[in-house]
Order: C-alpha cells, then structure tokens, then sequence
C-alpha cells in the first residue's frame, strides 16, 4: 500500500511537471521512477502517451498507449489519446473508427467522450497543433 501511495505520488509530480511545460523532466520521472523499475502500471503507459503526444512525439505516444489499451482495455482515456495520434499522423479514417465507438460512451462519471474530444481539441489548438481534421471528427461525434 506504501508503495501504491509512491507511484501516485511520482504521477502527480510528473503531470505537475508537464502541466508546468517541463514535459521531458516529466517523460524522465515516470520511466526513471516507475517504468524502469517494473512498477508501470496501465496508468503509467498512458500518462507516458499523454506526455509524448504534447510533444508530438506520435510514434512515441502511440506506442506507450498501446501497451495502456493492453494493459486495461476499459480506459477510453487512452483509446481517445490514440485517436489524437492518429489524427495528428494523417490516420483519419482511424481515428474516425475509434470515435464512432466510443462517442456514446463516457471517459469518466462526469465526463461524455464529445465533450472530453472538445475540450481537447481547444487546447490542441491552442498549442499550436495542425486542426485541419477537427471538423471530421465533430462531424462524427455530433
């Protein structure tokens, strides 16, 4: 249980650390402190997909969440992440798949896909990644 209580508290200081910008001291923290040492977890992969996909680090990203998806297959977090990877590599009709079967379903408790696919693709743009496929994803979702 200590250990558990570790790991999340490594998480919090890597999402705090890509939160802060700091996204490579983030990529090292969770591979030195978690997935080096055999600790990872599903969660862990895809925190890992998450940092590399805000870098557009896609190759990268898609890797760590795959392994995710095969480690839980019940996280839409990281099937949504890897929907992200395919839009951004020109894998449209991929990521089309991926949001016709799930954009019924919820991310969280609280949290619809559509709105969670919006809400990220505002901040996407935001920093600067290419919207030019957004508005075929809308379609399907809407």
């Amino acid at each position: 249980n200590q250990f558990d209580l570790y790991l999340n508290t490594i998480r919090i200081e890597a999402l705090q650390l890509n939160k802060n910008k700091k996204v490579d001291e983030a990529i090292s923290k969770i591979q030195d402190e978690i997935i080096f040492k055999n600790a990872a977890k599903h969660i862990d992969f895809g925190l890992l997909g998450s940092f590399y996909l805000s870098s557009k680090q896609f190759e990268k990203a898609e890797l760590n969440l795959e392994k995710a998806i095969l480690l839980d297959k019940t996280d839409l977090t990281h099937r949504l992440n890897l929907s992200y990877v395919y839009l951004f590599t020109d894998r449209v009709s991929e990521a089309k798949d991926i949001h016709s079967q799930y954009k019924m379903q919820n991310i969280t408790s609280n949290v619809s896909w559509v709105n969670q696919t919006k809400s990220d693709f505002s901040d996407f743009e935001k920093n600067g990644f290419p919207t030019d496929n957004f508005k075929k994803i809308l379609r399907i979702i809407e």
